[in-house]
């Protein structure tokens, strides 16, 4: 399936993995940010990890990046298409930038 399946209360939404931009951890929830609207959903984020196509990247604790959706890397920030800036963990640098590599290295 392409599309990710979010339960908030009495509602479920399906969201295309392609519009997601970044998800947010928020307790024991996570926010969605796509390109039209937010979420929100009932599911920690290490579990939503779990289902998510190999183009999402967790770039620090609280959250994880589409890179389709980067509109550039400026240092140790990541800026998104939506014009929202992402600090990349100090311990998750490296391993971006190795993925980032990989995936130039590929096409």
């Amino acid at each position: 399936m392409d599309k990710l399946i979010v339960n908030n209360k009495n509602q479920t939404f399906l969201i295309d993995f392609e519009d997601i931009i970044s998800l947010n951890a928020w307790g024991r929830y996570t926010k969605i940010t796509t390109e039209n609207e937010n979420h929100t959903s009932c599911k920690n984020l290490g579990l939503l990890e779990l289902g998510l196509p190999d183009y999402f990247f967790r770039i620090h604790d609280s959250y994880m990046i589409n890179i389709r959706k980067i509109s550039g890397i400026d240092g140790k920030m990541v800026n998104m298409v939506n014009g929202v800036t992402y600090k990349i963990a100090n311990n998750r640098r490296k391993k971006f930038k190795e993925y980032l590599e990989n995936l130039c290295n590929h096409k």
